[in-house]
């Protein structure tokens, strides 16, 4: 959805080093050159994914992804 992407934007504009692919209804924020930016960046997303009930924040390797709720990689 536009909002929610407008959304995490201003949130991870505050972030150097941190960028968001669109990857279909999955919005991933990567801050491999940010790593110290992890604990403070998750935090931030959690707060403002809150605003969009239909969606979780799933963490990776250096990545914090919004996903639909119930969405998963069919494994």
């Amino acid at each position: 959805p536009d909002g929610l992407i407008c959304r995490l934007q201003s949130v991870i504009s505050a972030f150097d080093g941190v960028r968001l692919e669109k990857k279909g209804p999955v919005l991933a924020v990567h801050y491999r050159a940010a790593p110290d930016k992890g604990e403070q960046l998750a935090l931030q997303l959690e707060s403002a994914l809150a605003e969009y009930s239909d969606y979780a924040l799933q963490s990776g390797k250096m990545v914090l992804e919004a996903k639909p709720s119930g969405a998963n990689k069919g494994v």
